[in-house]
């Protein structure tokens, strides 16, 4: 065969003159010199010269056959013919996961015969496992509370029908106060993968599914990796299961977040404060100082006044006054803090996490026991439809049974470096709804906004509230 040489990628010649001589030189043929032609033909290549498939070349068999593992994407698939002018077709099933490629002559048109097929097999690449430790922390409150902290959950990635990724952690579970926010199968559907690896949830369906049970939820990935090996990510499902919204975060095989908590105050008022995470000194933003219970000094027989010692740092869960210095505090710690999923108390002042009604809270102690709140920089008696907010504390006296305020004398007192209050006792009565007194929303029934509820009816962060 005689290789034609096309000086031109576009020359599409339409004729040839080809001249057949016995001599290596024109009008040099000897006497007696003869040339024989039996089947003299033109020959268009018709094969595949080149065909690879995200830079990695086909391995045809002997029957044009080749597989390779993955999913077809047309973008990544580079093919070449050995034929000047012949054409290359492609035609992908989905249901079989078969390309077809066929590679035709340039004189097809008088020679249909003349055309190569090769076929390629996309295995759909197996489910991955991978196991990561696991972080799961509910975020609420103003604050993220860690509910569980270094479980190992296996992951399992397989393929969509789409080329999208289905992902399932195997058994999640978290929950507090013996609920269980979320418990079963977390199968998150139809997650594209980029190129670089990155896990975008935006189209994809959070499904929780139980022994007996499978409820889609609301969730998105914050952030995620996906290689050939192993996955990591951050993933949020918002759990129902306490009757409220409550955003759990699930920081797979990925160190979490630190921990913030921001509160409105009004400054120069002092609060109460408890966080299920430890702060230090340089983790408080807006604030003079924290203070833990001293004890009480009392005058006459009675409880005079309430004696705070200031502390450098915050304990996770226990309870702690502060002042505000400006009109928003911030508590932040790293993720390496100390955390505690339960609140603590100390010296008779008890922390919580969520809101709690005086009147309830009273039923836990003694008939004799009385509950103090801090409100507008004084202890004031809990008197009815008081209550306090979540991430604040109360104090107790007069219960044989339980934690209480120390009693101390004015000689230990005065060694105590920190801030007293006197007791109200004149609050007895009180219906206020006391929450610190900090970050309250008052009107009066005019509508008309307040620094602090007065005689008669209020409304008081949306409910009618009495004074008298």
């Amino acid at each position: 065969t005689v290789p034609f040489t096309y000086s031109k990628d576009n020359e599409r010649p339409t004729m040839a003159l080809v001249v057949f001589n016995t001599s290596t030189r024109a009008n040099n043929a000897e006497t007696g010199d003869y040339l024989i032609f039996d089947d003299l033909k033109f020959v268009y290549n018709s094969e595949l010269e080149t065909a690879t498939f995200d830079g990695v070349a086909f391995e045809f068999d002997e029957n044009g056959a080749a597989t390779i593992q993955g999913d077809y994407d047309e973008s990544k698939l580079a093919l070449t013919s050995n034929g000047r002018g012949a054409t290359i077709e492609t035609a992908y099933d989905d249901a079989t996961r078969v390309l077809t490629i066929t590679v035709k002559g340039d004189d097809i048109s008088v020679s249909p015969d003349n055309k190569h097929v090769y076929t390629v097999t996309f295995e759909q690449a197996p489910a991955i496992e991978v196991e990561h430790e696991t972080t799961i922390t509910a975020d609420g409150e103003g604050t993220t509370e860690v509910l569980t902290e270094d479980v190992t959950y296996t992951a399992v990635i397989a393929n969509a029908a789409n080329g999208n990724k289905n992902i399932t952690l195997k058994g999640v579970e978290a929950g507090f106060y013996g609920f269980a926010l979320i418990e079963g199968d977390l199968v998150i559907t139809n997650v594209a993968v980029g190129e670089d690896g990155s896990l975008d949830g935006s189209n994809a369906t959070f499904t929780v599914v139980g022994e007996e049970t499978s409820e889609v939820v609301e969730g998105s990935i914050v952030s995620g990796t996906l290689t050939s090996t192993d996955m990591t990510g951050v993933f949020k499902v918002v759990s129902t299961a306490l009757g409220i919204p409550l955003e759990l975060t699930i920081y797979y095989g990925v160190p979490r977040d630190g921990y913030t908590y921001t509160r409105t105050v009004t400054p120069g008022r002092y609060g109460t404060i408890a966080l299920p995470f430890a702060v230090a000194a340089d983790g408080m933003e807006g604030v003079k100082a924290v203070y833990s219970v001293a004890g009480f000094v009392a005058k006459n027989g009675k409880p005079n006044s309430l004696v705070l010692k200031e502390e450098t740092e915050m304990q996770a869960g226990y309870p702690y006054v502060f002042l505000p210095t400006a009109s928003e505090v911030t508590f932040s710690a790293p993720s390496t803090a100390a955390t505690s999923s339960f609140p603590a108390f100390y010296n008779g002042f008890y922390g919580s996490y969520t809101r709690v009604e005086m009147n309830d809270e009273k039923a836990n102690y003694n008939a004799a026991a009385t509950i103090y709140l801090l409100s507008s920089n004084k202890l004031v008696k809990a008197g009815s439809g008081s209550y306090i907010d979540g991430n604040r504390g109360y104090f107790l006296l007069n219960d044989p049974n339980a934690s209480c305020i120390p009693e101390i004398t004015e000689t230990e007192a005065a060694g105590v470096k920190g801030v007293r209050f006197s007791f109200d006792n004149t609050a007895t009565g009180i219906s206020e709804l006391s929450i610190d007194g900090d970050d309250a929303v008052i009107y009066n029934v005019a509508g008309q906004r307040l620094q602090r509820t007065v005689k008669g009816v209020n409304i008081v962060n949306g409910r009618k509230v009495v004074k008298k």
